[in-house]
């Protein structure tokens, strides 16, 4: 993998764990997936791809555009509502991954959107100017999500505008900030 996180498909095709696909597999996934995970070009001959955000490793450049004092929709990390106790008490964390992923859109009616899962039962609002003012950055990726590798890997709850709890179609508060 290059430093800017592009392998050569070719590469990939020649993995033992990917002998059953074929180049026409990759295209269709890269074209299909409804969340714009990977980015596909030409360099130098050869096809190469990437994914847009989810790393696990460091990658350096992933042409984030980051998000300056001018950004004024909100951000949205979703997740479930099994893990409210641990969010709240550790803030978001950003695990085995090198940034914690948000969006900047609400989910609607099962709709896909990159950055937050359709299935998700937990919403957290973070307070963008907050965050920023002491320090976190924020990034927007080719596919639209938004990234922030927060500080020593979390994001805390002082951060936190607002928590909702999508429960049965209805919407219940569980924390917003004073």
């Amino acid at each position: 993998m290059g430093e800017d996180g592009f392998v050569q498909v070719s590469d990939i095709l020649n993995l033992k764990a990917f002998s059953k696909f074929t180049l026409q597999d990759i295209l269709d996934v890269v074209a299909t997936n409804n969340k714009q995970r990977f980015y596909l070009h030409q360099r130098d001959g050869s096809l190469m791809i990437r994914a847009n955000q989810g790393h696990s490793l460091k990658v350096d450049h992933l042409e984030l555009v980051p998000l300056n004092h001018d950004f004024d929709s909100f951000i949205i990390h979703g997740t479930y509502m099994r893990n409210w106790a641990s969010i709240r008490d550790n803030g978001l964390s950003r695990m085995n991954r090198i940034h914690i992923h948000f969006t900047d859109r609400l989910p609607q009616n099962n709709q896909v959107i990159s950055g937050i899962r359709k299935n998700c039962d937990l919403l957290i609002f973070v307070n963008f100017h907050r965050a920023r003012d002491d320090g976190i950055q924020f990034f927007k990726a080719a596919n639209g999500v938004i990234l922030s590798e927060g500080i020593g890997g979390r994001i805390l709850l002082k951060y936190f505008l607002k928590v909702i709890h999508l429960k049965y179609g209805k919407e219940e508060l569980l924390y917003e900030s004073k």
